[in-house]
């Protein structure tokens, strides 16, 4: 009988190893060899600031930016390193240095840009964008449009703020 417990003993010892070393191997692996690689490819280009990658169920790239002339090329420069590493699950959020009026106006703003994500009705959103950054004083603003996202850029004074809204149904972009 002492041999049977001694052998069921080790067994459950290997298996907790054996465990524990995939888990481990795994855990290196998106370390420093997935994650760690992406945000030195992403903190290359140079309109990154900073970038924090949580990986949980699925990842997410934080990404903030500075002034950039232009918020869709960034983004898809962006979009094509993570997808490229981390595949299509990953959700980016693009972060700018925004300020309570910045924040005022994306909120008036957001009903325009979701109906208009939804419906397709974009000349109707760029007159009521217009309409709500002339109300609002906002000295300069920019809307770009691709075939899968509405980029709006807010800006006032030092500060701006960056939205990215999927043009057609749920994709992986967070707003921020």
């Amino acid at each position: 009988m002492e041999k049977g417990k001694l052998n069921g003993k080790i067994i459950v010892i290997v298996a907790l190893l054996s465990f524990f070393c995939v888990f481990l191997g795994q855990f290196i692996y998106n370390k420093y060899y997935l994650l760690n690689p992406l945000e030195k490819q992403l903190q290359s280009l140079p309109q990154v600031q900073q970038v924090i990658i949580e990986k949980t169920e699925e990842s997410v790239v934080k990404v903030s930016l500075t002034k950039v002339s232009n918020l869709a090329s960034s983004y898809q420069k962006i979009e094509k390193i993570v997808k490229k590493k981390i595949g299509k699950k990953a959700k980016i959020e693009i972060r700018g240095q925004p300020n309570d009026n910045l924040k005022e106006i994306e909120r008036q703003m957001s009903f325009s840009l979701q109906e208009a994500a939804l419906l397709g009705n974009y000349a109707h959103m760029d007159k009521k964008l217009q309409e709500i950054a002339q109300k609002n004083k906002l000295s300069k603003w920019k809307v770009y449009l691709d075939q899968e996202n509405i980029y709006i850029q807010l800006f006032d004074g030092n500060n701006y703020l960056y939205e990215v809204v999927p043009r057609r149904g749920e994709k992986n972009v967070e707003r921020s």
